[in-house]
């Protein structure tokens, strides 16, 4: 993952969103072929450990069961970090029953890779992903998030139009985001505050923990605060809300001119994946076409794949920016302390 500000636009959204792509492969090819289809019906289901939104999650596996009703998913859902702790001690005592993992945070997947937890795996459309989003073999990028910010314009009548605005006297006691610490997400906003809001300087993160910001374990919870008022604006995902609005609720988003934060989820197979074929089927297909594209239709995300379309509600002009993974992982563990300390946030 580079280091970049791009720019979101209707026909390159981000990594490199285009579309128009010809698509010559049948689905059946991006799934892996008949025999492992077989063989995952035979084994009737697979379990999947992620730190994916659960309602989302939920929106892909109704995806999934409509091509495969024979194979059950069983999710188990927490917050990044988490969700890495409850991986490594079950592994660690050989009761690691994951046959999947998706995580947001690419340090934590490495570290489940250094423990031996990552099996080998090679998706069949491995080469309509950019190569900086791939771990070869391994790790796939299953879907895009957008960390922006979001406000309720029934309660807030002079909305923000800049992460500088976040920081104005008039927010104060008024937001709400996820810790640092708690999944790859909110890390990497930490980071991007840290270099490009606070030019490489903890200033942007005083600021901000100044207004007393209220924490919550994950975006689906600043989501519904959002919604129900009880939050008037905060540091959010934009998918978190999407199906909301188009339904009406009160949310707005806000892109500021200083760049939103891009963040991809890493999808993996395990070593010790009890329905391994399953698991590949269930790896193939949510990066497949017809997978990607219920993220971006039903969803409303943005796709990594480089030959599918972003939704229509995707905004045009819209600076993105990501971390180098080098920092990403680097910098985490003391990043993050720091992070902790100013904002008296304890685990």
């Amino acid at each position: 993952m580079k280091s970049a500000v791009r720019c979101i636009s209707s026909v390159a959204v981000a990594l490199a969103w285009m579309a128009g792509a010809a698509f010559a492969a049948s689905l059946t090819d991006e799934l892996g072929g008949e025999a492992l289809i077989r063989e995952a019906k035979k084994e009737g289901k697979v379990v999947v450990y992620t730190s994916n939104i659960l309602s989302l999650s939920k929106t892909m596996e109704e995806g999934f069961n409509k091509r495969f009703p024979e194979i059950k998913i069983e999710t188990v859902r927490l917050g990044g970090g988490a969700l890495h702790q409850k991986i490594m001690t079950e592994h660690s005592a050989g009761k690691l029953i994951a046959d999947v993992v998706e995580y947001s945070d690419r340090g934590l997947i490495r570290r489940a890779m250094a423990a031996g937890i990552i099996g080998k795996h090679t998706i069949p459309t491995a080469d309509k992903y950019p190569a900086d989003t791939v771990i070869p073999g391994m790790v796939y990028p299953g879907c895009t998030y957008i960390y922006l910010i979001a406000y309720n314009p029934a309660i807030v009548k002079n909305p923000p139009k800049s992460w500088m605005d976040l920081v104005d006297p008039r927010f104060r006691g008024q937001l709400g985001l996820v810790p640092a610490e708690l999944g790859g997400t909110p890390w990497m906003t930490a980071l991007f505050q840290y270099q490009v809001l606070g030019n490489n300087s903890d200033s942007y993160w005083r600021k901000l923990a100044a207004q007393k910001p209220r924490f919550f374990t994950s975006a689906a919870g600043v989501g519904k605060t959002l919604i129900s008022g009880e939050t008037p604006a905060a540091v959010a995902l934009d998918v978190v809300s999407t199906a909301d609005i188009q339904k009406g609720a009160p949310v707005k988003f806000v892109y500021p001119p200083e760049g939103v934060v891009m963040i991809i989820f890493n999808y993996g197979l395990t070593t010790v994946a009890k329905n391994p074929n399953a698991a590949k089927l269930w790896m193939n297909w949510t990066h497949s076409r017809e997978g990607q594209e219920v993220w971006t239709k039903q969803v409303g995300g943005l796709s990594p794949r480089t030959d599918i379309a972003p939704p229509a509600t995707a905004p045009q002009n819209v600076k993105v920016w990501q971390a180098t993974e080098d920092d990403f992982v680097k910098l985490r563990d003391s990043y993050t302390k720091q992070w902790n300390a100013i904002f008296g946030y304890k685990p």
